[in-house]
């Protein structure tokens, strides 16, 4: 079974072999049967917490969804080079990249119905390494920076004037649109989840020894959420972004682009049918 799993990994996503060592697929391994041996046998449910395991297994054949989950895993190797080729000037960075593309694969969920699926929490920081990445005036400097009250921040960035911004990554998932009345409870919903995310992080710093930190969030499409408006106004946030896949000259890319940049082509291509 470790071979099998192990094969099916490297076939779909070769680039974890260079990365994960052996005691890291032991975890894989292991991980994945503990998730595997908790799901009842009578369940018929549809896995709402999905690792990545599932889906590299859930992209093979021809199936439309075989197809799809083909581009996310191709969209998120391709993330994956990029963090790791970012690091090639700078190798300070490249232990701690290494260690959140590992948790992208070892971190799974044993319930499979919290609609919360752990590993993308880590893809996301991914994208999100890559998107400051790209930025012209600043450059990562850290991951998981201390704060000093025993929690860290994802990024840290700096400028030519040395001045730093702090970026915790929070990824929303589980939204059901049919629960918010309008724009401005949807938008209430995502605050809350944006200041307690705050809030954890900063408990217990002294304002005098607080950086200039921002949350910056990820917000996962679902059915529905483009019939909302989103219209954060935070000062303790960024507008929010959202992994979007795109077709250019018939290759699909995934890039991660402002939520309602997201929202507005779903609406554009509703509205050509």
């Amino acid at each position: 079974m470790k071979d099998k799993i192990q094969e099916i990994i490297n076939e779909s996503m070769p680039v974890f072999k260079t990365i994960l060592s052996d005691k890291d697929w032991n975890k894989v391994i292991k991980n994945y049967l503990k998730r595997v041996n908790a799901i009842p046998s009578s369940c018929n449910d549809v896995i709402k917490s999905s690792c990545l395991i599932d889906l590299i297994i859930c992209s093979r054949g021809e199936s439309e969804i075989a197809k799809a989950n083909k581009e996310t895993i191709k969209g998120i190797s391709i993330e994956i080079n990029k963090a790791v080729a970012y690091c090639d000037k700078r190798p300070s960075l490249l232990k701690k990249v290494k260690d959140t593309i590992r948790k992208s694969i070892t971190e799974m969920d044993i319930d499979i119905a919290t609609r919360n699926s752990a590993f993308k929490n880590w893809v996301n920081e991914l994208y999100v390494f890559n998107l400051l990445a790209a930025w012209d005036d600043y450059e990562i400097v850290d991951l998981e920076r201390p704060f000093g009250n025993g929690k860290t921040c994802d990024f840290v960035c700096r400028n030519s004037k040395g001045e730093e911004i702090w970026f915790e990554v929070k990824t929303i998932q589980g939204i059901d649109p049919s629960k918010q009345d309008d724009s401005i409870t949807m938008n209430e919903f995502i605050n809350e989840r944006i200041m307690y995310e705050f809030k954890e992080k900063i408990g217990g710093i002294l304002p005098k020894n607080m950086p200039n930190i921002r949350i910056l969030p990820v917000v996962e499409y679902v059915d529905g959420l483009e019939k909302f408006d989103i219209l954060l106004n935070s000062d303790i946030a960024t507008e929010p972004f959202a992994v979007m896949k795109n077709n250019i000259d018939g290759v699909v890319q995934t890039e991660l682009r402002p939520l309602n940049i997201f929202l507005s082509q779903i609406r554009a291509q509703q509205d050509k049918k």
